[in-house]
């Protein structure tokens, strides 16, 4: 399904790069502060590497399950996963998904500071 959506994009070269079995990974406990209710949200960010320091793929949960914002914040990673596999930057997958006020804007961050960029 996602080979389609890329090919119907015009993006043939995106091959995707599998993640080696075993790789470094970093997890990061950030706090997102809901802007409307001012809850905190513990959040647990794990990022995986490629053997040349390149991020390859990003999980996310939180820490008191929700299942809206669980089940949106999974979803998020696991798209970001996919794409970084088929080589897009950390600096583009920031700027698409932006601060848009969501519990999702703490994973490009948390990619950007793996990256030793923020």
């Amino acid at each position: 399904m996602m080979a389609r959506f890329f090919l119907w994009l015009g993006w043939s070269r995106f091959h995707r790069v599998p993640p080696p079995a075993k790789r470094a990974c970093r997890v990061y406990n950030v706090v997102w502060l809901d802007p409307f209710s001012q809850a905190e949200w513990p959040i647990s960010v794990t990022v995986a590497f490629y053997p040349n320091g390149r991020p390859c793929e990003v999980f996310a949960q939180l820490e008191k399950s929700s299942s809206t914002l669980d089940a949106a914040l999974i979803a998020s990673a696991r798209m970001m996963s996919h794409l970084l596999q088929r080589g897009v930057k950390v600096r583009d997958l920031a700027h698409i998904v932006g601060e848009y006020g969501s519990p999702v804007d703490v994973l490009p961050k948390a990619l950007l500071f793996a990256e030793g960029r923020l």
